[in-house]
């Protein structure tokens, strides 16, 4: 019976990685931790103020959503960027479709979302003097 348990328990850990709902303070950290190694690829220096102004520039338009289905949307938009460059669009929305958002919207959204997410880049860039 103990093993049964461990198993479930085991079970409920590991369903969530695939289709669970996002949470904003993962994502964000994610997608930092993703903006600092590409900076570092790049030999960019100082990429500790540039990705925290990317992040919290992320973290204000997540938390602009109107309702939970929104914030997911969006953070499946982030999320999107940060997932392997070889994962399908079929793989993407069996994984936002478990999470309740249909294809059709994820799809909008990816379209709507791209200028929105490109801004946070730009925006935080430093500016030439």
């Amino acid at each position: 019976m103990k093993r049964l348990f461990l198993a479930a328990a085991a079970l409920m850990i590991v369903l969530p990685a695939s289709a669970e709902a996002l949470k904003t303070s993962r994502v964000i950290k994610e997608m930092k931790q993703a903006c600092v190694a590409e900076m570092k690829a790049h030999k960019q220096p100082r990429s500790g103020p540039y990705c925290s102004c990317v992040s919290k520039a992320a973290n204000k338009w997540v938390g602009e959503a109107e309702d939970e289905k929104e914030t997911q949307i969006r953070l499946w938009s982030l999320k999107n960027d940060l997932l392997p460059e070889d994962t399908t669009d079929e793989q993407l929305f069996a994984r936002t479709s478990e999470a309740g958002i249909e294809d059709n919207e994820m799809t909008g959204a990816l379209i709507l979302n791209f200028y929105a997410i490109e801004d946070f880049y730009t925006d935080c860039a430093p500016k030439a003097e």
